[in-house]
């Protein structure tokens, strides 16, 4: 993803025709182009639900990235996904969105 995002022209359109509820959009074929609206800027700037994470959220949707699908949203379902069907976690956008938010962050028994 990083990659992606340092060589590849992203677009950004702003204030897209949105349903109220939504925060941003992608769409298959335009394959590079994220769509805020205008609940995006109404986010934090770090944490969960981010502004960021919801940009690793919609670029998890390109097809060069993880093609991924908006199977289930939010930490409780995404945490029962990963528990129950590990498979569909991994095409799952909010999972995408989740790992790099770590908010509140996870204890690692690992050095």
């Amino acid at each position: 993803m990083g990659d992606i995002f340092s060589t590849q022209p992203i677009t950004f359109e702003c204030g897209a025709d949105c349903d109220p509820v939504l925060t941003s959009w992608t769409t298959f074929d335009a394959e590079y182009e994220i769509n805020l609206c205008h609940g995006f800027w109404e986010l934090e700037s770090s944490g969960t639900d981010s502004r960021p994470g919801v940009i690793v959220h919609e670029m998890s949707h390109f097809r060069v990235i993880a093609d991924t699908d908006d199977v289930v949203y939010g930490k409780p379902s995404c945490k029962d996904l990963a528990t129950n069907s590990p498979e569909q976690a991994i095409k799952n956008a909010d999972s995408y969105e989740y790992f790099a938010e770590n908010d509140p962050s996870l204890e690692s028994d690992k050095p």
